[in-house]
């Protein structure tokens, strides 16, 4: 089991939340902050502060570059609910992608109909599911 809390490394910290699987945007703001995905480079240590997953179009790409970015020693991740709802096996909206659920999704009110609407999101296909649950494992709640 890990640390509940773990210690960051001294010194400017960039700190990115709320991913989602929007992994596309990801890339984009690692660029803008001077990390190089590929060669595993940054500027200043990466400090993701959980919700890496759900609702997004690649929580698994997601999952999988910042897994990367860890071994690489350049980042950093706490755990955040998404995370703790997949661990706790929580059937929640936007974790379908997990599951294999094609019809998860929300609704939502546009001119006083209320449409259902399906996530578009890729799946974790079955031998990706281990791996990442035993990845969320390992991330400690708090980092100081």
């Amino acid at each position: 089991m890990p640390a509940l809390i773990q210690s960051l490394p001294p010194g400017p910290l960039d700190i990115i939340g709320d991913v989602h699987g929007e992994i596309d945007a990801l890339l984009r703001l690692l660029h803008r902050l001077g990390c190089d995905p590929v060669r595993r480079t940054v500027v200043r240590p990466l400090v993701f502060v959980g919700d890496l997953i759900d609702r997004g179009p690649d929580s698994p790409a997601v999952v999988s570059l910042v897994m990367e970015l860890m071994e690489a020693g350049v980042a950093h991740c706490v755990v955040g609910n998404h995370e703790l709802n997949l661990l706790q096996g929580f059937k929640k909206e936007g974790n379908g992608w997990f599951r294999g659920d094609g019809a998860d999704g929300f609704q939502r009110e546009v001119r006083g109909v209320v449409q259902h609407l399906t996530f578009d999101s890729a799946p974790a296909w079955p031998s990706l599911r281990e791996p990442i649950l035993a990845f969320f494992r390992t991330l400690p709640l708090a980092s100081v």
